[in-house]
């Protein structure tokens, strides 16, 4: 019993320390307080995937695992996170922006931590099985061309040496060369915008039924994406947020939602159990998880985030490296599962967290620095 009480102290110490000292880009986030809570909302997802997977990979700590079984809402919140980030920070601030710039900025942004969480996934199997592993090419190349999936289907590739996290990397970059796309084709006409993207998703969705591939999946749940944008538009516009100019952003995600319960109610009647990881039950369950999302979240819009400063503003402090968090944790789980150095999960979460934190810091801050002084 004291035992585990010391342990339980050691780990939250760890990560007293951990979060409290990213602080540079957090004084930064102070001055912009507007968008604070996006960003703890951003730190808490990432962070959430991590705690997931580590519980899930530990057998010690399966009595925790029924608290972390939300590792892909919070995915799919960061869906509804970037689409209201990108819009933000770009077109919504300089309409007449050029496709150069913005690929130039996406790809800068998502490819060399990307590039680095392939190489170390490939590094950590190659220490667990003892010589140089197979770099599986096809996969290595599914991945670079972003399109990767889980595996559902109608996937072609799988993430890449079982990182799981990077299945969602192949959505985000479509995501935003659709949103480019369309941006161009209806500049003058913005308010046609998320009629559009929902008729996308409308298309992903039949074309699916039809012939499951990753490229109907990446129309389908565009409009997840698009409803984040949608409260960028109205914010920037307005600074507020209205059920009034939500409810057709909000309205289409549930009518896509009820698309894709069609199938899902079909197999049900025709006696397949319901499983709500798998398909058809599991894109059922995205739509409507992130539906009650946005519902919820204008609501304690409404309600001016009462509580917020008291529970999640911490998690500010992890929005700088969130990104590289989410694509490099899951290969150091791995590699602290398979070989036990400490036997016991408590300890391992001693140094895995520090050592987590500290690469996504790295590849965030000096990497990344480097990268945008070096590709513009």
């Amino acid at each position: 019993m004291y035992y585990q009480k010391f342990q339980l102290s050691l780990v939250l110490f760890v990560l007293k320390i951990g979060i409290g000292k990213i602080e540079p880009y957090y004084c930064r986030v102070q001055k912009h307080r507007r968008l604070q809570k996006l960003e703890a909302v951003r730190g808490l997802a990432a962070f959430y995937v991590f705690l997931h997977h580590f519980v899930h990979l530990n057998e010690d700590l399966i009595f925790l695992r029924k608290y972390f079984i939300f590792g892909q809402l919070a995915v799919l919140t960061f869906f509804v996170l970037s689409g209201f980030v990108i819009y933000y920070a770009s077109i919504g601030r300089k309409p007449a922006l050029r496709f150069r710039d913005f690929f130039v900025h996406r790809f800068r942004r998502i490819y060399p931590p990307f590039l680095l969480a392939l190489a170390l996934g490939w590094v950590v199997r190659s220490i667990a099985i003892g010589e140089v592993a197979d770099p599986n090419w096809d996969q290595l190349l599914g991945n670079l061309f972003m399109l990767q999936d889980k595996n559902i289907v109608g996937s072609w590739f799988s993430p890449y040496l079982g990182n799981s996290p990077l299945w969602s990397l192949s959505y985000e970059w479509w995501f935003y060369m659709m949103f480019f796309g369309l941006h161009l084709l209806t500049r003058k006409r913005p308010q046609q915008q998320k009629f559009i993207a929902l008729g996308l998703s409308i298309l992903g969705f039949i074309s699916f039924q039809i012939a499951p591939n990753p490229i109907s999946l990446f129309l389908g749940y565009f409009i997840l994406w698009w409803s984040g944008l949608e409260l960028a538009r109205e914010y920037l516009e307005d600074n507020t947020l209205t059920w009034r100019r939500q409810a057709i952003s909000i309205a289409s995600v549930g009518l896509a939602g009820i698309c894709w319960g069609i199938p899902a109610f079909i197999a049900y009647r025709s006696g397949l159990a319901i499983n709500i990881g798998v398909h058809p039950f599991i894109e059922f369950r995205h739509f409507s998880s992130i539906f009650l999302v946005l519902f919820a979240g204008i609501i304690w819009y409404k309600l001016k985030f009462i509580g917020f400063q008291q529970t999640l503003s911490i998690f500010s402090r992890l929005a700088p490296i969130s990104y590289a968090l989410y694509i490099v944790h899951l290969p150091i789980i791995a590699f602290a599962v398979h070989f036990q150095f400490t036997g016991s999960a408590w300890l391992d979460f001693l140094w895995v967290t520090p050592l987590v934190l500290g690469l996504s810091w790295v590849i965030e801050q000096p990497f990344q620095k480097w990268i945008n002084t070096w590709l513009r």
